[in-house]
């Protein structure tokens, strides 16, 4: 009774309020309202009853003094990442703001660009909210949502499978708790902590396997997967005899009454693999990209990471990895030529990959490709994904011959190719250097290189193309969606802008003070052939193959040269 006579006090006061302003000094704009809504806000607080700690994020006085009526232009924006932080103004206080809601890192880049070329933040946002740099800057994307975070206790699997220890222990000689107590310190096992009821404690230590000699069978209860799948199942045991889920599948590799395989030490030979868990999620995620850029040299650098731990070969008979190597003979002639072309494009992945034809079989081939999985998978799902590109190279100082100039189109592109390049000289202008014109020779490059990948399904680095002065930029993504052109638009729509925007985003880790990356590792150089200031064409296109796309870029002159950087790649013009 007595809260009731106080919120009646309230409100009577609040007429008080209205009648006086409305008697002495009438409205003359919406300002005058908002701070009658403000005086019956501070009357609440002095009461001290709850209005749900509501606040606004942002100086939102613009919305008072643009809008005619702040409730409907609020309504109609509410979408919009700047109304989002306004829900006091907006009077939208329905719930507590999330406490302490803030970006982790400086993100005006993510507003700049996308006010920069007409993008809208909350989509940027949305295609690129698995992406580590945009999950730091929740409030700018304006996901702060309504909620707190979920406390750390909060229990969930972390696998999409987990059913299937259930599916298995109903019809086995143990029970889901004996089956998970027993497998506690499995990677599948940990990742399925709300199935197995492991909610209430903390992962065990990881302790030694030990195994008895008396006993053959498999720990786990997946292990038909290997027979299922694999037409050949005990290469693929032995070829994977170091990983933990191999060894628990005992009785159906065969590897009862075998004693141990010898150990090596395996270790990664960079300090930042952990970025591909980070980039992937880890798991089967994980194990699909270390197969897809198995020949990047970033993933050859990591084989702990990437389980691709095989112990070397005490001796290795030195071949081509790729069927065309032929090709390096016939650009450069054999002899001599070809020795130098080898020599100076030693890193290129093609090279690598064709240590006989180019004399340089020092080295055990590259580890294989296949990974076995800890687990059955689930349903694969779209993924997109740029490579590392080649690493920068020295210019050469006199080339054996003069590069031959590319044919620049009489005409413009259209539709698709339109929007290639477009969307390279908008980034290129936010830059202050001068914009592309389009290549038809370029573009015939390009289509052949992008054809090649899609009916082999490899994903490399054309040998020939920086020997021709041009430089080369990659794509792939698998399931895309119908190419649009400029001005098309639609959920279904897939626009080159789409392709050309990841390359570009690598600028965040580029520095241009050094003109290297910003952290050992990071991939930056798909962003600097972008804006590279010496490049003045372009020729681009698109290869679809089943379920997978393939974009080729070329440019030239090419850039990424050691010891140009600071010249051709200039710092982002900001207003």
């Amino acid at each position: 009774m007595a809260q009731s006579l106080q919120i009646l006090a309230i409100f009577s006061t609040f007429l008080i309020i209205f009648v006086r302003l409305g008697s002495t000094v009438p409205f003359h704009n919406l300002k005058d309202e908002f701070n009658v809504v403000e005086d019956l806000t501070n009357i609440l607080a002095e009461a001290q009853l709850d209005v749900g700690e509501c606040k606004d994020e942002r100086d939102c006085t613009w919305i008072v003094k643009t809008a005619r009526n702040v409730e409907d232009y609020c309504k109609l924006n509410k979408d919009k990442a700047p109304v989002k932080q306004c829900p006091k103004t907006c009077g939208v206080c329905k719930a507590p703001a999330p406490a302490e809601c803030k970006d982790e890192r400086d993100c005006t880049w993510i507003v700049k660009q996308s006010e920069k070329f007409g993008r809208n933040v909350e989509d940027y946002c949305k295609l690129n909210k698995d992406k580590a740099p945009v999950k730091q800057c929740p409030k700018t994307c304006g996901v702060c949502g309504g909620k707190a975070p979920a406390p750390p206790t909060d229990c969930t699997d972390d696998r999409p499978d987990c059913g299937l220890i259930i599916e298995k222990t109903k019809e086995g000689t143990m029970t889901l708790k004996q089956y998970c107590e027993k497998h506690e310190n499995d990677p599948a096992v940990k990742q399925c902590r709300k199935t197995c009821n492991m909610c209430d404690r903390a992962p065990s230590p990881i302790v030694e396997n030990v195994k008895r000699v008396d006993e053959c069978k498999d720990d786990r209860p997946d292990c038909s997967y290997v027979a299922k799948v694999l037409e050949n199942a005990k290469d693929y045991c032995e070829r994977w005899a170091h990983k933990e889920s191999i060894q628990q599948c005992r009785k159906t590799c065969g590897f009862c009454g075998k004693a141990p395989s010898p150990t090596f030490d395996c270790k990664d030979e960079r300090p930042d693999c952990g970025r591909l868990t980070d980039i992937t999620g880890g798991g089967d995620k994980l194990i699909k990209y270390c197969a897809q850029w198995k020949e990047d040299p970033a993933v050859k650098q990591c084989p702990k990471t990437c389980g691709n731990c095989k112990a070397p070969s005490p001796t290795f008979d030195c071949k081509d990895e790729r069927p065309d190597c032929g090709r390096l003979i016939d650009i450069t002639g054999g002899g001599d030529k070809l020795k130098q072309y080898c020599a100076q494009w030693k890193e290129d992945s093609a090279v690598k990959q064709c240590p006989k034809t180019c004399g340089n079989c020092v080295k055990p081939p590259s580890p294989p490709s296949a990974e076995p999985e800890t687990i059955a998978p689930g349903t694969e799902q779209p993924e997109t994904m740029a490579p590392g590109t080649e690493q920068p190279t020295q210019k050469p100082a006199k080339p054996t011959s003069a590069p031959k100039p590319t044919q620049t189109s009489g005409e413009a592109p259209k539709g698709f190719h339109s929007d290639c390049l477009l969307a390279h000289n908008d980034y290129r202008s936010f830059h202050g250097v001068p914009p592309l014109k389009w290549s038809a020779e370029l573009q015939r490059d390009a289509q052949g290189w992008a054809n090649h990948l899609a009916a082999t399904g490899k994903f490399e680095h054309d040998p020939t193309a920086r020997p021709k002065d041009q430089g080369e930029n990659l794509y792939y993504q698998t399931f895309p969606k119908k190419l649009c052109g400029v001005g098309e638009k639609g959920a279904d729509c897939m626009t080159c802008g789409d392709i050309v925007d990841p390359w570009y985003n690598e600028e965040k880790d580029y520095n241009y003070v050094t003109g290297e990356a910003k952290t050992v590792g990071a991939v930056y150089l798909h962003f600097t052939q972008i804006v590279w200031k010496a490049s003045k064409e372009l020729g681009m296109a698109i290869a679809v193959a089943n379920d997978r796309l393939v974009a080729v870029a070329r440019y030239s002159p090419v850039g990424n040269f050691i010891g140009e950087f600071q010249e051709n790649v200039l710092r982002p013009d900001l207003p």
